[in-house]
């Protein structure tokens, strides 16, 4: 075993040292390229002094790097560090070309006790060139501070945050800060166009990736996100999980929400999730003593077992996926009671179809209700109401409003509220249907979203 010692020392322009702005870039220049070599260093000690200042710098495995810098112009780094018998020297480099060495201001270093390192000058010499490194910096500050990579990254030294022992790796996370990634913008290169995420029909970028696509909210369920909209929850374990014909069906136990059910990776309702019904409901506003009421999806049965209190004539909930209401009633119990143990109930029926078919054949049969819920697929988030999505939203709207008595309402959730320009897009929509409409709404802070959710209460106009 031994301690390892390497000396060098090497000559600048005295101004680059009795300056203290172009010292400052110096010193973080340097130890730039020490890093490069030896790994991520953090300071542990500074001071000034008469003829010149001492800074310590600490790295890993107690490595040590003393930066000492004369008013005369002369800079000294001193390196040391423990190394084992059978360990290999930390500080290995392979020799530059004597052309590096020319280039550059900075002399020989006096003595160098690691035979190893009779080279490390060419370190210095390459990368080191004091002129040209402040002039790349000052360069790097002019750059406008809209430019994305600029506003993220204040210099062009290594994170004094960082904990990654690799280039690549800080790469990698610096271009997904800037939001550039092959799969968001390799279209730029192959002349395709723009991609959009092919769950919620929004443009895909990386924010979308790791913030609003609800689609993926289940892998960020595991890991240790702590920001403003990623989600995480304290998962511990999976209480069930079928795919039926029509969507996969996931079950969660969380220790703060209880069970919670997932359609598609979608957070659908928790135990904790009251708010949400009786939000879409309006408990204390909306008066369903004897009215007649649908419930298009709810298939956790949570709308329907509210809706019952109420003292309603008669409930049709239709629902196409019969296993969700089986999951339902055996592991979500707090939340729907005994109303999905059996179809048909004394003031209510469950009707295992397509709402679309069912709400044609009341068209045809003259039907109408008081109130209609449209508990189905979420408002996508995306830039244009397109796609197979949207086309179902206004479908259901346009196909409610038919069947909606002159006074009745139409009862739905929308997205979050943080998703402002989904929302005016919906609303959009609904200034386009055949029948005129009103319309109000609401928002109510959802356990399982994390965040405060939108709801919609429309009406036939004048009425």
């Amino acid at each position: 075993m031994s301690g390892n010692t390497i000396m060098m020392d090497f000559k600048v322009n005295p101004i680059e040292l009795t300056d203290l702005d172009r010292r400052s870039k110096l010193k973080l220049h340097l130890k730039c390229v020490l890093e490069t070599y030896i790994g991520m260093l953090q300071s542990a000690y500074e001071t000034r002094m008469e003829d010149g200042f001492l800074e310590i710098l600490k790295g890993k495995n107690n490595l040590l790097v003393s930066l000492r810098g004369y008013p005369q112009g002369l800079f000294c780094i001193n390196i040391e560090y423990y190394k084992n018998d059978d360990e290999e020297s930390r500080l290995t480099f392979e020799e530059r070309g004597k052309t590096s060495r020319e280039k550059t201001t900075l002399t020989r270093p006096i003595w160098d006790l690691n035979p190893d390192l009779s080279v490390v000058s060419s370190m210095i010499c390459t990368l080191q060139d004091t002129e040209r490194v402040t002039f790349q910096f000052e360069q790097w500050v002019s750059t406008p501070a809209q430019n994305k990579l600029r506003s993220i990254r204040d210099g062009v030294s290594r994170w004094p945050s960082s904990i990654r022992k690799s280039r690549r790796e800080e790469v990698i996370v610096t271009r997904l800060r800037v939001g550039h990634t092959s799969l968001t913008h390799g279209f730029l290169l192959k002349g395709d166009p723009p991609p959009v995420c092919e769950f919620c029909d929004a443009p895909l970028s990386v924010y979308h990736i790791l913030v609003e696509c609800r689609k993926l909210a289940p892998i960020r369920l595991a890991l240790d996100f702590n920001d403003e909209r990623l989600l995480e929850y304290d998962i511990d374990k999976v209480v069930y999980e079928q795919r039926s014909q029509f969507q996969k069906i996931l079950i969660v136990h969380s220790r703060s929400l209880g069970n919670l059910l997932l359609l598609d990776d979608l957070q659908n309702l928790s135990e904790s999730d009251l708010i949400y019904t009786e939000t879409l409901m309006q408990r204390g506003k909306e008066n369903y003593q004897g009215k007649e009421i649908v419930i298009l999806g709810g298939g956790d049965g949570a709308l329907l077992h509210e809706l019952l209190k109420e003292e309603p004539k008669y409930i049709v909930m239709i629902e196409i996926d019969e296993l969700v209401m089986k999951a339902a009633a055996k592991y979500l119990r707090s939340c729907c009671g005994d109303v999905l143990d059996t179809l048909k109930g004394d003031n209510y029926e469950i009707v295992v179809d397509d709402c679309v078919n069912v709400l044609n054949t009341y068209i045809q049969q003259g039907k109408s209700f008081d109130y209609i819920f449209g508990d189905l697929t979420d408002i996508p988030i995306s830039s244009n109401p397109q796609g197979e999505t949207w086309d179902f939203i206004r479908s259901i709207l346009s196909l409610s409003m038919e069947v909606l008595k002159p006074e009745g309402k139409y009862m739905t959730h929308g997205n979050g509220a943080s998703c402002p320009d989904s929302l005016k897009m919906f609303e959009r929509q609904l200034t386009s249907l055949k029948v005129p409409v009103e319309f109000s709404k609401c928002k109510a802070f959802v356990p399982s979203f994390m965040e405060d959710w939108v709801f919609y209460q429309i009406w036939k106009k004048n009425y």
